[in-house]
């Protein structure tokens, strides 16, 4: 039985079936049946004709060829997940180049609106007639960006669902007046009055 359950199924599995003759399983069947004093011929069709062996060695070809595609199917599956994992790496790249873009277009939007509007108020107070000691003067741009960038992250930072723990309160925390946040993110994004 070790034969039939153990060592067939070896050989197929590492491809030596061609080891294996068309009606070894029907001649382990027929000796199994013999063994148990039995008539083989009362149960098993005859093996050792002609007929018998085509049909097996044909059984036997057909399982072969099954097998070695059921393998092309998996090295396939498997090339195909491989494609895909290196697809979604690209594509997750190429969102965060996008956003990175983006972020830059944005940051370049809120500089040239911020000097404009900056242009916008010393020519007002120009025409105003406003002497030059009192003109308006931009704030500094690179500190205007590290309290925004401050602001931003510490509200990613934050808890998700914390009772009581508004923007204002996450705000006064890093040291700044809600009111300077607010004005701190307008100047930055172009719209500081």
């Amino acid at each position: 039985m070790l034969l039939a359950s153990q060592l067939i199924p070896m050989l197929k599995e590492s491809g030596q079936s061609m080891m294996i003759k068309p009606d070894a399983v029907a001649n382990i069947a027929f000796d199994l049946v013999n063994t148990l004093d039995l008539k083989p011929e009362q149960y098993l069709v005859d093996h050792t004709t002609e007929e018998f062996l085509e049909k097996a060695k044909k059984a036997l070809q057909v399982s072969e060829e099954e097998q070695k595609k059921n393998k092309e199917i998996a090295a396939r599956v498997e090339e195909s997940k491989a494609k895909q994992a290196e697809a979604n790496s690209v594509y997750t790249k190429v969102q965060a180049d996008n956003a990175l873009q983006d972020n830059i277009r944005q940051t370049a939007i809120a500089l040239d609106r911020h000097g404009q509007e900056w242009a916008r108020l010393k020519t007002a107070a120009i025409k105003a007639e406003v002497s030059p000691d009192h003109l308006p003067t931009p704030g500094n741009m690179d500190e205007i960006m590290m309290k925004a960038m401050e602001i931003v992250k510490s509200i990613e930072a934050a808890p998700s669902g914390k009772e009581g723990g508004s923007l204002d309160d996450m705000v006064k925390q890093m040291g700044i007046d809600p009111a300077q946040a607010v004005q701190l993110l307008q100047q930055a994004m172009g719209g500081g009055q």
